[in-house]
Order: structure tokens, then sequence, then C-alpha cells
């Protein structure tokens, strides 16, 4: 009887987490795919996915409260233009065979233009169940029924945990380019599948930037704040060593300074830390760094998108006065972007064998800053006797200096400058009413020099 037993519990617990369902995705609040944040664009520069309500009921979606999922293609956007949900917070799931509701998917589009309207399923190791484009909408701003069969892929050899939908709005990928952007509302997508495994919503702890994050577990509306520029090291901070080499906090006479050791453990050793994601539009901008070791070195300054390190940026300068202190500035006026690269990467001496003795391959660095190019050419030397106070506050901060505070740039935690003033004067005072509760940093220049402090708004 024990073995019948074992078998019967199997069954029981395979039955209840596999069996036939109708997805349908309604966009209604709280319902499976309604959340834009869980939903990824495939190009920085497309406009985010929005869920809205029907602007244009009639058609097969009359109903005028009914929320909707808003798509906008641009006229340079690539061929296969459209979104896609995070892996699994639809659930897992199968096609069976001889299942008539595993037959079909549907969906109401309306779309501003006619054009190929494409639906795609992929599994949890990214493998292509189908992708079927060749549907087209035959009205522009109305609402229309669409409908693929998809009986045979039951037998496509990925078919198994299937957990992503992919919708192209505009796909025109062997089509002559377009001429415009366009709009398409999406609603109603529905089909049928063997569920294997329930929704799995994004975390910050899952080591994945997904949902609203604005980095890897962190940011958006659910986790904390991101790390972010400046770092002054003089409290804890994330930055690791990587490929051979380690990282340490260490105290150069008073001043805590990131250490890295190994260097040149191997080609590419370096010291990186992944931060909100940075804005590199407007006036050219750069970032500082001071730097002290036992020998001169090259150094290589690189930004890239975590887990797509293709989009990266980067700019060398070479450190020149060995056992002092030197502050480089790298300059990155050949990058734009805004919200893609969020992940920074320090190369000491790049691919050069390792130093005998080996502390030669120990380099100190610290007061690392992103901001404008004209700005990062202010010598970088520390303001003596501030005081800043009260710090928390629920109001505003009091700034106070033994000589003149010549300019202070408030920043919060994606390096975005959210104040500046001119105070000309040896106290000022920053103001908080206008600022959300949280994490802010202020570099203070004066006549003797500059310095950045955390601030910390209740």
């Amino acid at each position: 009887m024990k073995n019948i037993t074992t078998v019967l519990i199997l069954l029981s617990v395979f039955l209840g987490s596999s069996q036939q369902q109708i997805y349908n995705l309604t966009f209604e609040d709280g319902t499976d795919g309604s959340n834009p944040a869980f939903w990824n664009v495939f190009e920085p520069d497309t406009p985010a996915v929005e869920v809205v309500t029907n602007p244009d009921p009639d058609g097969v979606n009359t109903d005028p409260s009914t929320k909707v999922l808003k798509l906008n293609v641009m006229t340079t956007n690539a061929c296969y233009a459209g979104a896609e949900t995070q892996h699994a917070i639809l659930g897992t799931w199968v096609l069976e065979a001889g299942v008539t509701s595993n037959e079909t998917i549907s969906l109401m589009v309306n779309k501003s233009t006619i054009g190929r309207i494409g639906v795609k399923f992929v599994n949890a190791t990214n493998g292509t169940i189908f992708e079927l484009t060749s549907q087209t909408n035959t009205v522009t701003n109305e609402w229309e029924l669409l409908s693929w069969d998809i009986s045979s892929f039951a037998a496509s050899a990925e078919n198994n945990n299937i957990d992503q939908l992919v919708l192209f709005s505009d796909f025109t990928c062997g089509d002559p380019d377009r001429t415009g952007p366009s709009t398409t509302y999406i609603d109603n997508i529905s089909w049928g599948a063997l569920k294997t495994g329930d929704p799995v919503l994004p975390t910050c702890s899952d080591g994945i930037k997904n949902g609203d994050e604005d980095g890897v577990d962190c940011g958006g509306s659910s986790c904390g704040p991101c790390e972010a520029y400046p770092f002054d090291f003089e409290t804890a901070t994330p930055f690791v060593g990587a490929d051979g080499a380690s990282f340490s906090i260490v105290d150069d006479a008073g001043n805590m300074v990131g250490q890295l050791e190994n260097a040149n453990a191997q080609n590419f050793s370096n010291a990186q830390i992944i931060t909100g994601s940075l804005d590199f539009s407007g006036p050219p901008k750069g970032f500082s760094m001071r730097v002290k070791g036992d020998r001169s070195t090259p150094i290589l300054f690189k930004v890239e998108q975590d887990g797509n390190p293709a989009a990266f940026f980067q700019n060398g300068q070479n450190y020149t006065t060995p056992g002092q202190w030197q502050t480089l500035i790298f300059d990155f006026s050949g990058e734009s972007s805004v919200g893609v690269l969020n992940k920074t990467v320090i190369f000491f001496d790049i691919s050069s064998p390792s130093s005998d003795p080996v502390s030669m391959d120990t380099f100190l660095f610290d007061d690392l800053v992103f901001d404008e190019l004209t700005v990062l050419s202010i010598p970088s030397s520390e303001i003596q006797d501030l005081k800043i106070y009260p710090n928390p506050t629920n109001t505003d901060w009091t700034v106070e200096s033994a000589s003149t505070i010549d300019k202070i740039q408030v920043f919060d935690i994606l390096g975005h400058r959210v104040n500046s003033y001119s105070p000309g004067s040896n106290q000022a005072v920053i103001k908080g009413d206008q600022l959300q509760s949280g994490l802010y940093f202020a570099r203070i220049d004066g006549v003797n020099g500059s310095k950045t402090v955390r601030l910390v708004k209740e």
C-alpha cells in the first residue's frame, strides 16, 4: 500500500498544479498583465507601455470604461517593434495537442495605421514556440478582432515552460521602412493552455532588473534606493572586485577610500558596481575620480548596461603621479543615452601581467563623481570646517563653512540635479520642502575646494 499511496500523492500534486486554463488578459486593475511595469519594450527610445481607459469605444470593444494596453511605435524603431511580458509574470504553461482551446490565440486591436500585428510565445530558456507576424489590421482607429491558428505548435520541441508573451504592434521586417509613428491599443488577449505554474512577480531580491526597478533589485515603487553617484566610501559601498581582483574600503590618513588589490591578476581584472540608470542627456558629461598607487598606470573607465555588456561607453586616462593622489576626468561627451547604462567597471592597467612585487598592483580610488564636464573641472580639494545641520531633516538644511561657499548642487539617487545655489558667502540654506523623502547628495564648491555630502530628507 505504501507505493500506491506515494503514487496517489504525487498524482494529486501534479493535477493540482497542472490543469487546462483559459488565459485572458483584460488589463483591468489587479489582473494578470495589467501592470505596465511588467512589460518591456525592445528599444530604449521607445515610449513605455501604458495601460489606459479605452479611448475609442467602437467596433468589437464598445465599453468606454474598460482598460486597454497602449503601445507606441516611433518611425525609426526596429522592424520588430512591440513589447513583451517579463518572464513568468503570467505563470508557465504548455500547449496540448487535440485540445480545442489550445489551438488559437486572439486579441482585439485598434491601430492608427494599417500594418502587421504579431504574436509570439517564448519559454523560460528563451526558446521560441511560435512567431506569427502575417496578420494585418483591416481598419484604422476602430476595434477589430484578430486570431491566429497555433494548433501545429503543440509539436514544437520548445513547447515546455512557456512563460512569456510577445506582441509586435507594427511589424515591418521585409517591408518598406515606416513613414511615420503609430499607436496601437490592444485588449482581451485570449488563449488556452495547460497551466504548469503560477505567476511569479518580480521581487527586490531576485538578482534581475524587473518590474519598475531603476536598477537590479533597487529603486522603483517597491525596492530600496539604488546606489548612486557620487561615491566617497565614508559608508559601506557595494563595489566588488572581479576577474581576480579584490575590493575593500580602507583608511588613508583618516579618509575612507576604495582599494583594489591584484589589479593585474588576469586580463580585465576590475572594480565594479551596479547603480541606478544614468542620464547622459543634455550638456556633455563624464566622471571624475581620485587615484593613488605605487606606479603609473593607464585606467579605463567603462559604463555598461547590466546584463548587456554590448551596450557601453568608455574613456581612458593615465595616472602619472606615483605615491600621490591625482584627480582624473573621464570624458563621456560622446554618450547621450538616458536610463540605459547602469554598471560602472574600472580597469587599472587592463591587460598587463602581474607585477613583482604584487603590491604594485594595489590602487586606491576615491570621490567618484558623475556630472557635466564643466562642473568636473573644478578643483577637488575639500572645503574645511564644513557643517550641515540638521541632517536628517524634514524641512531645510543649513550649510556653514569657514570659507566662502561658491556653489551648491543637490542630486537625487539617480544622479539627476534637483537644486542648485550660488551663495557667495560662508552660510547657505538648502531648501527641502519640495523634495520627496529619501537620500540626496550635495556637492559643495568653495574657494578652498569641494566636498560631497549625503543628505537625508525625512
